[in-house]
């Protein structure tokens, strides 16, 4: 009797022990399974994560390539125009004042413009505006050069705005006819820049 109990109790604890070994290998399959499968998700995520750094990497270097070649088209351009003013201004504008605030060449403008002026010259008034610096020379030199009724109908003022050349205004207008030196200058200028432009730039 006391056999059979022991082989019983064995038999129970053999089957507890294999239960238990089998439950814990399952167990520890199980675990390998889910660390398996987190290790390929992680794996999984960091690639995602790599391509789209990537990705966004290399689309911040196309746009910085492309400010960066804008930056540099915008200051070689704002550097070539630099370069033609200062030409032009060199070439033109002291040959420009010279002429604009010469007496003599200031009144054989005034003549000629004046004697060709569109309307009947006894019907129509005019202000004849003139640099300030230059009055002592031009008062007299201009009245004596005029006749008639255009000498009569002109009315001489002078300005401290104008360094040199001169305007016109019709008597009861709101318009100027202006000759000034600085409206002369941008008058050149605006046929200098693209042949200045061509020949140092070839374009």
């Amino acid at each position: 009797m006391a056999d059979q109990l022991q082989t019983l109790l064995d038999k129970i604890y053999q089957d507890s022990v294999l239960k238990g070994q089998n439950d814990a290998d399952e167990f520890i399959k199980e675990a390998k399974k889910k660390a398996h499968a987190l290790i390929e998700d992680a794996k999984k995520e960091a690639q995602d994560l790599r391509s789209k750094t990537d990705k966004e990497l290399e689309e911040l270097r196309r746009n910085v390539s492309s400010e960066i070649q804008l930056a540099s088209r915008q200051a070689i351009s704002s550097l070539k125009s630099q370069i033609i003013e200062l030409i032009i201004a060199k070439a033109t504008h002291d040959s420009i004042k010279n002429t604009f605030t010469d007496p003599k060449t200031l009144t054989a403008f005034i003549q000629t413009i004046l004697e060709h002026w569109r309307g009947d010259p006894s019907k129509t008034n005019l202000e004849l505006i003139l640099p300030e610096t230059l009055k002592k020379d031009l008062e007299k030199t201009i009245r004596s050069s005029l006749t008639g009724a255009l000498k009569e109908n002109l009315k001489m003022t002078f300005s401290k705005a104008i360094q040199g050349g001169f305007q016109i205004q019709p008597e009861g207008e709101t318009y100027k006819i202006s000759f000034t030196d600085e409206d002369f200058e941008e008058f050149l200028k605006q046929f200098l820049r693209p042949k200045t432009k061509k020949f140092l730039f070839e374009e």
